[in-house]
């Protein structure tokens, strides 16, 4: 028997319809584009400035794909892992991949220094750095030496006095006699000093002169008699001790 207090169109005990408060809260549209989500996620979202959820997917799609060019720190002995990240900091494949403008005289040593480098997982523009260092150092180095060797040229032209052009052709004719390459004799300079350089090719011209005196005099010369090769231990001492 149908039910008397059941109005038309409002279902019945078979519920054959729907009241019609559940089919108005299904016909709904949604209060909020962001479903069940808390009140303090929508206010995250909020101030991320996503207005849709196909700004938040677009977002993490950009995430995904930024995450993916990422890399990770290898370990310490895996040596091609870190030879990959290395690459990817802009290694180049061979030492063809460093360009260098070189000094002249650093030529020669050019491609041992680029494999180096590379050795390292250097990149270009660090190997260029390197290099400018090297070479701004290497020039405050060279002027510092010719101020001190101009000053000690003075010193033993004033020790020489009216000696100094005859004792100088002693001096070159002592190196002549050694038979050594230019930068051989530039090191050996480098090494004691110009005036040690000097005294010492005078001192070996003395020994190979026809009337090579027993020793240097107080124009240059040792008052006391000496072997060369104490003569050049004494002037490395002297060198190393910066005197």
């Amino acid at each position: 028997m149908e039910n008397e207090n059941t109005e038309p169109g409002t279902g019945g005990p078979d519920n054959s319809f729907k009241p019609d408060n559940e089919t108005q809260k299904s016909e709904a549209p949604s209060q909020s584009l962001w479903g069940e989500l808390s009140e303090d996620d929508k206010a995250v979202i909020s101030n991320k400035g996503f207005k849709a959820p196909a700004d938040l997917l677009k977002s993490y799609q950009e995430l995904e794909k930024s995450s993916s060019s990422r890399f990770s720190i290898p370990k310490d002995d895996d040596e091609q892992g870190w030879r990959k990240l290395y690459a990817k900091l802009g290694m180049p494949d061979d030492i063809s991949g460093y360009d260098l403008n070189l000094k002249k005289e650093d030529a020669a040593y050019g491609d041992a220094f680029k494999k180096a480098c590379l050795d390292a997982g250097l990149n270009n523009k660090q190997v260029v750095s390197i290099y400018k260092w090297y070479t701004d150092n290497q020039n405050r180095l060279d002027d510092a030496f010719n101020q001190k060797s101009q000053a000690e040229q003075e010193e033993v032209k004033n020790l020489w006095g009216t000696d100094y052009d005859a004792n100088m052709e002693i001096m070159k004719r002592g190196f002549k006699v050694l038979d050594l390459p230019p930068e051989y004799l530039e090191n050996i300079e480098i090494a004691i000093g110009s005036k040690n350089f000097m005294l010492l090719g005078k001192h070996i011209g003395d020994l190979i002169s026809e009337d090579t005196a027993a020793g240097l005099n107080a124009k240059g010369i040792q008052s006391r008699e000496m072997s060369t090769e104490a003569y050049l231990a004494e002037l490395f001492a002297k060198a190393s001790a910066g005197r």
